[in-house]
């Protein structure tokens, strides 16, 4: 078994084809971000016509968000939809007992006719702490501390871990539903940065949660961690909720050894954090940058461009508040809208009609 990062490749052809030279595989796991859709879909390709025989799945954010055209492409057999541990698991034990794994919860695969047929859904992983520790073995570890890195350290040994999920995008969420969110322990996260650093000798964690900061208390007991541990350095390259943060929590995680971290601004403008449903409060938010320029922590913040109805004056709003503020960098990004056909979710519901707010 082995595990292949083509963020960390410059040729990803040959590296696919190296691996299936050294590896050779029955099933194939694809995972990527839209962004990374061209990515995914071409190492779909490489891996077809490397291992001819075997099961490609695709899974992640981008095969569950897109999970029809993931399955239309002739390369993959299927999508793993959300999570993918338990299915993953169910799916391999069927392949080696010689069973059919197309009717396994969680998945979708190809109806015969040119569709996709829906599988039933898979229960949330509720608790991660049940899942093991990452298998780090399986993958070439000292590559991570060759990769450009967020911060303004670049050192030789680091590692990404994931501490928290989401059940599912906001858009295929069915209607009325909460955004289920499953975090590791502090207990955890320690059992793990303890692993890295024994066995690997890793003091750098880019720590990728999407909203590592949700829970207060957490927050504070990872951070303590750190801190009893010493020398311990992370990112959080994904963005944090800022608004949920306040000048001891700060100092905390700079005590605790964050040198960089991501503010996701997205847009200036109130009316615009209405109708996404981010709501964030712009002036603490300034506050927020302000603190973390003060502890030397280095950061960037995202924002985002051409959501339906902006106009150029709320564009000029984003601009200027990039410009005005204690960021290091700010990043731009396009609007990507997803299709949510099926979907009531009141922020999805607005993005496709932002004229009946």
């Amino acid at each position: 078994m082995r595990s292949l990062d083509l963020w960390l490749e410059n040729n990803e052809e040959a590296a696919i084809r190296d691996a299936l030279r050294q590896y050779p595989a029955e099933v194939i796991g694809l995972s990527g971000l839209t962004a990374e859709s061209d990515s995914l879909y071409r190492a779909a390709r490489y891996a077809r016509q490397g291992a001819p025989g075997a099961v490609i799945l695709a899974g992640g954010p981008h095969a569950t968000s897109y999970t029809q055209q993931t399955v239309a492409r002739p390369e993959i057999d299927g999508v793993i939809i959300g999570e993918g541990e338990r299915t993953l698991q169910e799916i391999l034990g069927r392949i080696a007992a010689g069973s059919a794994w197309d009717d396994v919860a969680g998945t979708a695969v190809k109806n015969g006719a040119g569709g996709c047929r829906f599988n039933p859904s898979r229960p949330f992983i509720e608790n991660i702490d049940e899942l093991p520790l990452p298998a780090w073995d399986l993958t070439d570890i000292d590559a991570y501390g060759r990769a450009p890195r967020h911060g303004p350290r670049r050192p030789t040994a680091l590692l990404p871990i994931s501490l928290a999920r989401m059940s599912l995008p906001l858009h295929l969420l069915p209607p009325d539903a909460r955004q289920e969110v499953s975090r590791a322990s502090a207990e955890y996260a320690m059992r793990l940065v303890d692993q890295a650093t024994e066995q690997y000798a890793i003091q750098h964690f880019d720590i990728i949660d999407d909203i590592f900061n949700f829970d207060a208390g957490r927050l504070r007991e990872i951070c303590e961690g750190f801190i009893a541990r010493r020398d311990i350095r992370f990112a959080l390259p994904n963005g944090i909720r800022s608004d949920r943060l306040d000048t001891e929590q700060i100092r905390l995680l700079s005590q605790a050894g964050l040198e960089y971290v991501a503010i996701a601004v997205e847009t200036a403008s109130p009316r615009l954090q209405k109708m996404i449903c981010k709501n964030l409060q712009l002036d603490k938010v300034r506050g927020v940058i302000d603190e973390f320029a003060r502890q030397r922590v280095m950061m960037s913040g995202f924002f985002m461009m051409g959501f339906p109805t902006e106009t150029e004056e709320e564009m000029r709003m984003t601009i200027d508040f990039a410009l005005k503020s204690s960021l290091h960098n700010a990043l731009f990004f396009v609007v990507s809208p997803f299709e949510a056909p099926n979907s009531t979710n009141k922020c999805a519901s607005r993005l496709r009609n932002p004229t009946s707010m």
